[in-house]
């Protein structure tokens, strides 16, 4: 019996049949273990499949500035397709602000314009849901990226897309805990007091303010620095008891608000606030105290919450699409443990035939053309600009000059559609 291909163009799927057992629609032990597939594999498993010119995995602010920028250039909006488990783009975004400390009127200002420029361009249509298992090259070049839907949502529980570009924009794959935090987290379930600056951590600051409580925080990442200057208004604004332990090698950036400095100095002066340049470890909990070691001087110190500022997750291995590309698809490291890059965000090892895999985000760090910081807003924009080039080179969108700019323009302000 041959192996047919029917289309489904009721949702743009093409669903494949063939002779072979039962058509479970999943990933086989033999996909797995494959790095090039086939059409034929595919048809074989019985999974689903969609035709995009050019995916991009994440759908975060990545994901977004990208498609924004590809359709502003001419790209067909039925060319781009986004495969995210997000509502919004600026959902994660949002949520890392939030827990961080980011003044609500800085983040209100950034999610207005994103929301605007969301509708605007129809983003919703652009939207796949699901999470994306892996990319795998196609034999005669391109990719199949893996999406596992929302349960029950596709007559099949994967669905592949089949593309030219892939581009990936997955953010961090977590929270980086230190050592000894990690294992009093895993040893005692105890979430309360020991907590990292970007998981929502509200509860410190309310109890901070019905009692005085001591707040040791670990690393020197800026986001301690926005932790600092909430928990020192707090003290004086609601008049709390709490005193600040700041921990970690290297001293944190010089503070310009000069009101928070003032009030540091006065801290120091106080005894309320200690920064300590060298290590605090966690020892053992006390009945609803923890103790705390501080090293130079080997004093110990009794506090009620730890937080740990050390920022997120930087091993790109611990992110399965990551972790799948380098073991199948030809990535490789580059010196700081980030994947290594071309000048135009693509993937180095990753280029199949007429295909190219290109990356935004904090993966990339020292590409030759990113951005020192390429997790940020501007960092993310920078990438998109440049991939957008390139694949205006690849024939995918077209060139702009001053005609298209103008009228992209005017179209924006007009809240027209690019």
């Amino acid at each position: 019996m041959p192996v047919t291909i029917s289309n489904a163009a009721e949702n743009g799927t093409t669903r494949l049949s063939g002779a072979e057992g039962p058509r479970a629609g999943d990933l086989t032990a033999h996909l797995i273990a494959t790095d090039v597939w086939s059409d034929h594999l595919l048809v074989r498993a019985g999974i689903a499949v969609v035709d995009a010119r050019l995916v991009t995995v994440g759908g975060g602010l990545g994901s977004f500035l990208l498609a924004d920028r590809l359709l502003m250039a001419g790209a067909p909006a039925g060319d781009v397709r986004v495969l995210s488990n997000l509502d919004v783009p600026w959902q994660t975004y949002e949520h890392l602000a939030r827990v961080s400390q980011v003044p609500t009127p800085e983040r209100e200002q950034v999610l207005e314009g994103l929301r605007r420029e969301h509708d605007r361009i129809g983003y919703p249509e652009l939207l796949a849901r699901g999470m994306v298992r892996m990319v795998r090259r196609r034999q005669g070049g391109g990719y199949f990226t893996v999406l596992t839907p929302p349960a029950g949502t596709t007559p099949t529980p994967r669905v592949v897309y089949r593309s030219q570009f892939v581009h990936l924009a997955l953010g961090y794959p977590g929270l980086r805990f230190l050592p000894d935090l990690q294992r009093y987290r895993a040893d005692t379930g105890d979430h309360h007091r020991v907590v990292n600056a970007y998981e929502g951590h509200e509860h410190v600051y309310r109890e901070v303010a019905t009692r005085p409580c001591t707040v040791v925080l670990r690393g020197t990442d800026p986001v301690g620095d926005r932790i600092v200057k909430r928990l020192t208004d707090d003290r004086e604004r609601l008049r709390t008891g709490v005193r600040i332990v700041r921990a970690g090698f290297g001293r944190p950036r010089t503070q310009t608000d000069r009101r928070l400095h003032h009030q540091l100095r006065q801290g120091t002066q106080e005894g309320w606030y200690q920064l300590v340049n060298g290590e605090a470890q966690l020892l053992r909990r006390h009945g609803d105290r923890l103790s705390m070691m501080l090293t130079p001087g080997g004093l110990e110190l009794g506090c009620d919450f730890v937080i740990d500022c050390t920022g997120l997750e930087t091993d790109i291995a611990q992110h399965r699409v990551f972790d799948d590309l380098l073991g199948h698809s030809g990535a490789r490291r580059n010196p700081v443990n980030r994947l290594a890059m071309e000048r135009s965000f693509e993937v180095h090892g990753t280029r199949n035939g007429i295909g190219r895999i290109y990356a935004s985000g904090a993966a990339t760090l020292s590409t030759p053309s990113a951005a020192t910081e390429p997790d940020s807003i501007t960092g993310l924009q920078a990438a998109a600009q440049e991939i957008t080039r390139d694949l205006v080179r690849q024939g995918f969108a077209r060139r702009s000059g001053p005609g298209r700019a103008a009228r992209q323009w005017w179209r924006r302000t007009r809240n027209q559609r690019p």
